[in-house]
């Protein structure tokens, strides 16, 4: 176990709970992974993460919809071009470490489209209230951090993964803040558009910090989508952001680690 460090935003207090409830041995899950890592083909990864993450969103681009339309040389469409600005945030994530600064480089790439009619809020954090409706009845079902926290919210989510990443973490540690990075930023909902995917990739680049590159290959974006209304569910822990109910969020900290179960391929 490792040390306790003090922490602003992220919190070590279900992480007992975590480790009690968790029915795969994470370690084993990455060391085999390790093994094959060399044999496998990063860009594909990168595809699917961009494309499985922009399908959480809505996206009904399918990755034989991407390949077709890369080999026959087809114009992009709107949403094929959004994938695109996510895979570009992926490999800029790939090679360099997390800082604000870069975690809004990233996200003005994968906004490039996404916000092309406002780009003022590429690459920048909102300054103005935000919700988050049913995408059916059109109801409020979630109100993001008042626009007037979000920058310190955001510095202390950053404060502490940069605390993080100088301890040696068990790689159970490592997945559960990982996971909770992830919900964090859906909670802050920091920008105008593209916070989901943001947070995925968060996720993603915080896991590839601790563990090296064999994370990129971590099917996370893919085990989301698959269970999209268990994902939905999980990380909904509050009607806003003065309400959030943290002491829930054991159900979606614990899905992460299924991703290891998928089959690199």
């Amino acid at each position: 176990m490792s040390r306790r460090i003090e922490l602003g935003l992220l919190s070590w207090e279900w992480l007992a709970d975590y480790v009690g409830r968790q029915p795969l041995t994470i370690h084993k899950h990455v060391v085999k992974l390790r093994r094959v890592e060399t044999s496998l083909d990063y860009f594909s990864f990168l595809v699917a993460s961009s494309v499985f993450s922009s399908q959480i969103e809505g996206s009904h681009v399918d990755l034989n919809d991407y390949y077709r339309f890369q080999e026959m040389g087809l114009k992009k469409t709107k949403p094929m071009q959004e994938i695109d600005d996510l895979i570009r945030a992926y490999q800029y994530a790939r090679k360099v470490p997390i800082t604000e600064k870069r975690v809004l480089t990233a996200h003005r790439y994968l906004s490039a489209t996404l916000l092309a009619q406002n780009k003022k809020y590429q690459g920048g954090y909102r300054d103005r209230e935000v919700t988050v409706r049913n995408t059916r009845t059109g109801a409020v079902v979630y109100e993001g951090a008042p626009a007037a926290v979000v920058e310190i919210e955001m510095r202390r989510l950053l404060a502490d993964i940069s605390a993080l990443t100088e301890q040696d973490l068990t790689h159970s540690e490592v997945f559960y803040f990982a996971a909770q990075i992830h919900l964090r930023v859906t909670e802050i909902h920091p920008f105008a558009d593209g916070n989901g995917r943001m947070a995925r990739l968060l996720e993603k680049w915080f896991l590839s910090q601790m563990l090296g590159d064999v994370a990129w290959y971590i099917q996370s974006e893919r085990n989301y989508q698959r269970r999209i209304v268990s994902y939905y569910r999980n990380i909904h822990l509050g009607s806003s952001y003065a309400a959030l109910r943290d002491e829930r969020s054991l159900p979606f900290l614990l899905m992460l680690p299924w991703a290891l179960r998928i089959k690199a391929k």
